[in-house]
C-alpha cells in the first residue's frame, strides 16, 4: 500500500476529525447489541437524532447529559436536516440514529445528499441489522449447505415508498431455495402472509418475529397459512419480519469437513 493510501486510512484524532454527521446502526433494540464505536459515538454527540419509538430509551441513555435529543418520528426532512447542519457548522456533532442497520431500508441515502450538499462530512457506523438479530433469537444458521444458500432481503411496497416495477412481492424471481426476509411486514401484515402464501404455499414453513430483543419480543415459527389464521392476534406494528424457508440441518460444510482442510477462510 503507498503512503498517501495509508493516510487516507489512519484514524484521525478527535481534533482533527471532519466528520460532523455519524449515521448509526442502533440494532434491533436491546441497548447493548451497540458496537464499541457506536456508544463512542453517542456519548460524544451534540446533537441526537432518533428514530423514535424504534429506539428505546436505554440506547438513548448512552449519550451525555447534555445532547439535544430530537425524534424525527412524524417529521420532514426538512424539519430536521437543517438542524444537524445548523449544528455541524457550529462546531459540534450530530449522532443520527437509525434501527437496524442504517444500510437497508432506513431512507438515510436522502439525508446523506443533503448533508452533503451542504458540504457537512459524514460516516456511517453499521449496527446489527434486523434479520441477524431475527435469527440469532430464533437460534438459527440463514444458509445451510445443501438446502439454502441465498438470503434475499426486501420489504412489501405500501404508500409513500416507492418500489421498483418490478421488486414487489409478486413480481420478485426468487429461487423458491432461498430464504427471503420481508422487513417492515407489520404494515398490512394479513395482505403479506396472504400474497406468501399465494407464492410459496400455505405449508412452507416461516418465522414471524415482531420487536425482537424488547421485552415484548414475539417468535411464531408455523407454516405460512397458520401465521395467516394467527395474525389477527398482533395489534398493529411496524416491526415486524417473515422469514420464509427457516429450513435446518442439510449436508455438511465444506469448511471444517477433515482435518488440514480448508481451514477458517470463508465458505
Amino acid at each position: 500500500m503507498s503512503g498517501d493510501a495509508t493516510a487516507r486510512t489512519k484514524p484521525m484524532s478527535a481534533d482533527s476529525d471532519p466528520i460532523g454527521v455519524s449515521f448509526i446502526g442502533a440494532g434491533p433494540g436491546a441497548a447493548d447489541l451497540l458496537t464499541l464505536r457506536a456508544v463512542e459515538r453517542i456519548a460524544r454527540a451534540d446533537l441526537l437524532v432518533y428514530a423514535g419509538s424504534l429506539i428505546p430509551k436505554a440506547v438513548l441513555a448512552h449519550a451525555s447529559a447534555q445532547v439535544r435529543k430530537v425524534s424525527s418520528a412524524g417529521k420532514r426532512l426538512e424539519d430536521f436536516v437543517p438542524l444537524m447542519i445548523q449544528t455541524c457548522r457550529q462546531g459540534g456533532r450530530v449522532a443520527r440514529l437509525h434501527s437496524g442497520d442504517p444500510s437497508v431500508f432506513s431512507a438515510m441515502g436522502e439525508q446523506m445528499d443533503r448533508l452533503r450538499a451542504a458540504g457537512i462530512g459524514i460516516e456511517i457506523v453499521p449496527g446489527v441489522p434486523a434479520f441477524a438479530a431475527v435469527a440469532a433469537r430464533a437460534g438459527m444458521e440463514l444458509t445451510r449447505p445443501g438446502l439454502a444458500q441465498t438470503v434475499v432481503l426486501t420489504r412489501p411496497g405500501r404508500a409513500g415508498s416507492a418500489m421498483p416495477e418490478d421488486a414487489h412481492l409478486e413480481g420478485l424471481s426468487v429461487d423458491k431455495s432461498a430464504v427471503l426476509c420481508l422487513h417492515l411486514a407489520g404494515h398490512s401484515l394479513e395482505a403479506n402472509l396472504e400474497t406468501l402464501c399465494k407464492l410459496y404455499g400455505e405449508e412452507t414453513m416461516a418465522l414471524l418475529a415482531a420487536r425482537v430483543t424488547w421485552p415484548d419480543e414475539i417468535l411464531w415459527t408455523h407454516p405460512l397459512g397458520v401465521l395467516l389464521r394467527r395474525a389477527p392476534e398482533l395489534e398493529k406494528r411496524s416491526a415486524v419480519m417473515i422469514v420464509v424457508n427457516p429450513r435446518q440441518g442439510g449436508e455438511r460444510s465444506a469448511l471444517y469437513a477433515k482435518a488440514g482442510g480448508r481451514g477458517d477462510v470463508d465458505d
